[in-house]
């Protein structure tokens, strides 16, 4: 055993070395133990020096370091817990008498020792273990030896409390970096799947954060931009104007979206871009997404598109001009020959005529319908109308044809349907008409029955207007194909009843743009049944008496009759004769001025397109005031074959009083004519 004087230097230089830090690398509770216990077991000369670290009262010791290993048995001993447990408050030192006849004297007896001391290891008042010396050499000098070791103790507590936490910390960071690893590695995952699928995409794509800043971009958008990725990230959004040259789109209509760009290769394409924000995890917006979509073609497309719409209004207004006007010198010259001394069978022939010509009529006003429908130039106007006038007009209308096939035509009004409704009466009209119509044409015995029913639909009323008829029916298969336009069942149906399928087209686009349904039952020879559904509001609860609509008796007119093709000028001035009035022919618009300024005229019945001068140019000079003897107010009734959508609205704000279109019906024609020299219009 080394001397007194040495034991005191050797302890403070193992102190030294756990003050100064020497041991502050080690990292394991285990390799400082047995660092102490070798240095304890060498100062000491001990058989055997241990380190016990408390785990608990299940298992309230762990062997941590033992000096020399074969002693380790020793420390199993139920003997040594007890004395470490003894030396919870402050070291234990024991010298052991032969003749001690407690337990560890006993132990130590058998195991050929004596003397031993156990230091306790404290940080704070909490004991996390023990320093167990057994077997010293020489027992002078103890309390020296167990005051340098309670000494030694705290430090050594405090390094392998550290050496314990930095184990723990040491495996916290193990785990955190094996979490951040494994983030990594989704997150490449991540970041190569957004990539081939940004390199997938077709369209241009190009990722911006908030400041206008671009972050990414793929493959189709450098094409287009004609510069590689590397040069445009980091680029603020603005510097794409100087890489596109970028202008907003010139024509109209077109989107804030849509513009025109230089492209890379040197062409000038439309393009249309479409953003998204896209989101931090913390939900602040961290960005947009931008999709720029090559629209070149389709704005082609689009342009073609519209120049073949102008081009089939076009057509269509000049075919129902140019059809109508021989047409109303036939349907003129019928009309006038009906009111003429004929014998039963000429009647016959006359009527037949007049029935054609206004299926003709007809005809034409459908074909311009479903192309004013399709143009979207056709709005519902909604006014207070009285109902039962509705079902008078269609009952009006078809009796006569109904009687005359020998069909029995009925109507059935619920009493819950108010008196005065307020909704778009002309649409309503016009849905009937054409079910009733061909309800009639399609039925050749039996009945045509017409239902409106009353339906509350929350806080809304519909009107359920139901035709049925004992037609030849209509096959399932074929039912949803009546509702397209020029589409009928059958071929026969066309050689048979006429028509070419678009008195339905239109009935479906109307009762669509008010909000309705319509729907069909039908089977081949039972008949068929169309119901359609149409919300209508009531009118006042409280309504006044019914006027009957009466067009007063006028007689005696002075009529200027303006027409340029010479049928229509015999045509119209004999029907204004057969009228009661005094016409006067005028050819053109500038002879109507002239004629004007000569005489006085109390209405104009003006035809538009003429040679010289058209009936517009010179309604504007009637309106102007500037002919000498010509009231500005004089009414001019516009007698035309432009039956185009819009046709009517634009001649009434170019000045005309009324408008009426050819072919002319006289009872129309003797309406508006005492219409506009009442006031009425």
């Amino acid at each position: 055993m080394p001397s007194d004087a040495g034991e005191p230097r050797a302890f403070y230089q193992l102190f030294a070395d756990l003050a100064s830090g020497t041991l502050q690398h080690v990292t394991d509770p285990v390799q400082c133990a047995e660092y102490v216990a070798s240095q304890v077991r060498e100062l000491l000369g001990v058989k055997a020096v241990a380190v016990v670290a408390c785990q608990g009262h299940d298992n309230p010791h762990l062997l941590l370091a033992v000096r020399p290993l074969r002693q380790e048995t020793l420390f199993r001993n139920p003997a040594i817990d007890q004395l470490i447990h003894a030396s919870h408050a402050s070291p234990l030192a024991m010298t052991v008498n032969p003749q001690d006849p407690t337990v560890p004297g006993k132990l130590l007896r058998s195991l050929g020792l004596s003397d031993s001391v156990i230091v306790p290891l404290r940080v704070g008042s909490e004991m996390i273990g023990a320093l167990v010396l057994l077997g010293l050499m020489d027992t002078q000098g103890i309390e020296t030896i167990v005051h340098s070791l309670d000494r030694l103790s705290s430090l050594l507590a405090l390094i392998m409390r550290q050496a314990d936490q930095y184990r723990d910390l040491e495996l916290a960071v193990r785990e955190r970096t094996t979490e951040l690893r494994a983030t990594r590695d989704r997150l490449e995952e991540q970041h190569a799947f957004l990539s081939s699928l940004l390199a997938s995409l077709p369209n241009p794509v190009f990722v911006q954060d908030v400041h206008g800043r671009i972050l990414r971009c793929n493959d189709a958008f450098t094409a287009l931009v004609g510069k590689p990725e590397r040069e445009l990230v980091g680029e603020h959004e603005s510097r794409l104007r100087d890489i596109f040259v970028m202008e907003p789109a010139k024509s109209g209509g077109a989107a804030p979206e849509e513009f025109e760009c230089l492209a890379g290769d040197g062409c000038v394409r439309r393009m249309l871009t479409s953003r998204a924000p896209f989101h931090s995890s913390q939900g602040h917006l961290a960005g947009y997404i931008n999709v720029l979509t090559d629209v070149t073609d389709l704005a082609a497309a689009r342009i073609e598109a519209e120049a073949s719409s102008r081009a089939k209004s076009e057509f269509l207004a000049n075919m129902s001009h140019e059809v109508r006007t021989p047409l109303n010198g036939i349907v003129g010259m019928l009309q006038l020959l009906s009111q003429t001394f004929l014998d039963a069978e000429q009647k016959e022939f006359v009527f037949t005529a007049i029935r054609s010509s206004r299926r003709l009529t007809q005809l034409l006003t459908d074909i311009l319908e479903i192309s004013r429908i399709e143009a979207g130039k056709m709005d519902v106007v909604a006014q207070e109308f009285h109902f039962i006038d509705l079902r008078d007009s269609v009952r009006d209308l078809f009796a006569i044809p109904a009687k005359a096939k020998g069909i029995a035509l009925s109507f059935e009004v619920d009493e819950a349907i108010p008196s005065h409704v307020v909704g778009d009466e002309g649409r309503l009209r016009q849905i009937l008409f054409n079910l009733v119509g061909n309800a009639t044409k399609f039925t050749s015995r039996g009945s045509v029955h017409v239902a409106a029913r009353r339906i509350d639909v929350g806080n809304e009323m519909h009107v359920e207007f139901t035709v049925r008829d004992t037609g030849v029916g209509i096959p399932r298969e074929r039912q949803d194909d009546i509702f397209n336009a020029f589409t009928q069942v059958d071929g026969s149906a066309v050689r048979q009843h006429g028509g070419v399928g678009l008195g339905l087209a239109i009935v479906r686009r109307l009762v669509d743009m008010m909000g309705g349904s319509i729907t069909v039952q039908s089977e081949p020879g039972q008949g068929t049944t169309m119901t359609a559904r149409i919300p209508l509001i009531p009118g006042p609860t409280v309504c006044g008496a019914r006027e009957e609509a009466s067009v007063p008796t006028v007689r005696g007119k002075r009529i200027l009759v303006v027409e340029d093709d010479p049928i229509n000028q015999l045509a119209l001035t004999r029907m204004v004769k057969k009228l009661g009035h005094f016409p006067t022919l005028a050819g053109n618009g500038r002879e109507a001025l002239d004629k004007l300024a000569l005489d006085d005229f109390d209405c104009v019945l003006m035809d538009i397109q003429m040679p010289i001068m058209d009936g517009l140019e010179a309604t504007g000079r009637i309106r102007s005031g500037t002919i000498a003897r010509v009231s500005p107010r004089i009414p001019v009734i516009a007698l035309t074959g432009h039956a185009m959508p819009g046709d009517r609205e634009h001649f009434m704000e170019r000045g005309m009083t009324a408008y009426l279109s050819k072919p002319v019906d006289m009872d129309s024609l003797a309406r508006l004519i005492a219409e506009v020299s009442t006031g009425g219009v």
